[in-house]
């Protein structure tokens, strides 16, 4: 197994089917990062995966040394934890490790918990660099195949160019307005296809009542 020779500049925090897909999808991708998960166990069994993975991966107990493990000159850090409340309890822990990172909150939720992050972060004595706040658009198989999209939105557009070679890996990068709008955008395109699956299920219950060849179905949706 080969150390890290030199400081990873990314750092993933929760390792749930996401953030674990999201880790080594950037390892794939050639990216050295460093993980920390409440359980460690599951950090460990990402920095264990050798198979096709082109980047290290190195494993902290806490969240703060985690962050501390990082370069100090352009690294971020990539939140994809449980919920917001998970959320705000970590960045409580690292708080003393965040100055000049960013810090790229992918955690589900609404457009107001992304703001209530920014808040947070943009407290002076915290001297984060710049705060993105984003929504993943996939469940994690996307993820792992970098099949998705990063929806991404922030004040300091330089910040998210700075990220795009990493995040690309993960899938499409687009990139919305102020903060909050990444979320709306994640959020309206999941109930779009959750519409048209509704939809499209009450149509199939329509058609075997009225017996029609489900097969017939098929075949006229297939030349449309």
């Amino acid at each position: 197994k080969r150390a890290l020779v030199t400081s990873p500049r990314l750092a993933v925090l929760g390792l749930g089917k996401m953030g674990s897909s999201m880790a080594l999808r950037l390892r794939e991708s050639g990216h050295d990062i460093a993980v920390w998960n409440r359980s460690v166990s599951k950090a460990h069994a990402v920095a264990a995966e050798h198979m096709g993975m082109a980047g290290q991966c190195s494993v902290s107990g806490t969240a703060r040394g985690c962050v501390s493990s990082l370069a100090h000159e352009g690294s971020a850090v990539l939140l994809v934890l449980s919920d917001t409340a998970t959320t705000l309890d970590v960045i409580d822990q690292v708080r003393d490790e965040l100055r000049g990172r960013t810090v790229v909150n992918l955690t589900s939720g609404n457009p107001d918990d992304g703001r209530l992050i920014a808040a947070v972060l943009a407290a002076p004595e915290l001297g984060v660099r710049a705060y993105v706040d984003g929504a993943y658009c996939g469940p994690p198989n996307k993820a792992r195949q970098g099949a998705g999209a990063v929806f991404l939105s922030c004040s300091d557009p330089a910040a998210i160019e700075s990220l795009r070679p990493a995040l690309s890996a993960l899938g499409e990068v687009v990139v919305a307005g102020g903060v909050g709008t990444s979320r709306a955008i994640d959020y309206a395109v999941v109930d779009l296809a959750l519409a048209c699956q509704a939809s499209f299920l009450s149509n199939v219950d329509m058609l075997e009542r009225e017996g029609v060849d489900r097969a017939q179905l098929y075949q006229h949706m297939a030349k449309r």
